[in-house]
């Protein structure tokens, strides 16, 4: 593979820097970021493109920095430790300014990005585990762009209390090995620890014992093929609080926002965009355990939660006693099946809030043109398809205020928000 200098002037999609080649070809180099001059390493030629590796910084760039993890060039969970927290910031803003304005949908206002704590950040994880020849056992995260197993001690972005487990969930996949165990899954709520231990088969006494004395006071779950997750040490699920004291519960394997700090600044700005006024009411689709439903109830007449996972409803109800919310309702519905959208009527709603997966929400959009709503809020964890939604939503409503949500730092995955206004 022949290597060569380039300067990088941007960066790609998934955190690569972009140059051009001295003949004009564009490269994507893994390690580089916009503002260096380096000699990069080809992996792969293409017609169009090529793609290499960083081998070199012949001139480094002012938003470079080390890398606070000793696994960054390893583990597939952080692409760009490498680049300021502020930097990657303002990259994810111009990302998102960059999709609207090839889908000519300018908003009147354009918001400063939303970014909390950028260490230590995630409550809930998944590590993989794997046996080895001779008995070695590995615990972590896979590699980038491989489905081979980085054996970690510590995660920089995972939260502090769960980094603390780290040590003795090794000795822990040891004692198991004749379970199955493949995954071991870490939540955190704001004041109690989980692990839920994905086996082909059940523990024992004897198991849970040794467990229970290895990492006493944690919660802990079992999965195990075919079955839902059982609880077998702690009482109920854990909790968080919400913007404005709501309570939330949640249990290991249910949605619940990664970011509990940027979360709560979530929902604060989603309140004041949207202005909910005491005699209208909202449409929360998407709605989960209740994350919005629950912030926005207080200010509001009622509020539907449509969500299509019955489990995450009956949660939702849960928290609605949890927090005496008397105004609050949930109905499982497949939202991406629009002959049951007729289970949502009601004579008006006034607001309505949408959280899609990655996939977005096209099939819902013709009903919500029609609906009629003053104001719909569109929070997106994947803008590509929140930008091809909310175009089919332009004939009847226009782009009022749109800003970037750094809910990941350190990984290339953006979130929005966009408040839309009926024309």
């Amino acid at each position: 593979m022949n290597e060569q200098k380039v300067q990088i002037h941007d960066l790609s999609h998934d955190g690569r820097g972009v140059g051009r080649t001295p003949g004009g070809k564009t490269c994507f180099v893994a390690g580089a970021i916009p503002g260096e001059s380096v000699q990069y390493k080809t992996l792969k030629t293409k017609r169009s493109f090529d793609e290499g590796i960083c081998i070199q910084i012949l001139e480094s760039s002012a938003d470079r920095v080390t890398p606070r993890c000793e696994y960054f060039d390893q583990c597939g969970g952080c692409e760009l430790q490498h680049l300021d927290a502020q930097a990657q910031l303002e990259w994810k803003q111009r990302q998102l300014e960059s999709m609207l304005s090839r889908a000519d949908l300018e908003p009147k206002q354009w918001m400063p990005p939303l970014q909390a704590d950028v260490w230590n950040y995630r409550r809930r994880t998944r590590l993989a585990v794997v046996y080895g020849k001779g008995g070695r056992v590995t615990v972590g995260f896979r590699e980038k762009a491989s489905r081979q197993v980085v054996d970690i001690e510590h995660c920089e972005i995972l939260d502090g209390h769960l980094n603390h487990l780290m040590p003795e969930l090794k000795a822990l996949a040891n004692n198991l090995k004749n379970k199955g165990l493949n995954e071991i899954e870490l939540s955190a709520g704001d004041a109690q620890l989980a692990i839920c231990l994905s086996l082909k088969s059940a523990l024992n006494p004897n198991d849970l014992n040794a467990i229970k004395a290895r990492l006493p006071k944690i919660h802990i779950w079992q999965r195990l093929p075919g079955k839902p997750i059982e609880q077998l040490v702690g009482e109920g699920a854990l909790k968080t609080e919400l913007s404005g004291g709501i309570q939330m519960e949640f249990q290991p394997g249910q949605f619940v926002q990664i970011n509990r700090t940027l979360n709560r600044a979530m929902l604060d700005q989603a309140l004041e965009w949207v202005d909910p006024q005491p005699d209208q009411n909202m449409l929360d689709l998407f709605c989960g355990a209740g994350n919005f439903s629950l912030a926005f109830a207080p200010r509001v007449k009622s509020v539907l939660g449509a969500e299509g996972l019955e489990d995450l409803c009956r949660q939702g109800e849960q928290n609605a006693r949890l927090n005496a919310v008397l105004n609050l309702e949930f109905k499982t519905v497949n939202l991406f099946e629009p002959n049951q959208y007729g289970r949502l009527k009601r004579d008006r709603f006034d607001l309505v809030v949408l959280d899609p997966p990655r996939a977005g929400a096209a099939e819902l959009m013709p009903w919500l043109s029609k609906l009629g709503s003053e104001k719909i809020l569109y929070v997106s964890c994947h803008p590509a398809t929140m930008v091809r939604d909310i175009q089919m939503l332009s004939g009847v409503y226009r782009v009022e205020k749109v800003g970037a949500m750094n809910m990941f730092p350190h990984t290339t995955h953006l979130e929005a928000m966009t408040l839309l206004v009926k024309k």
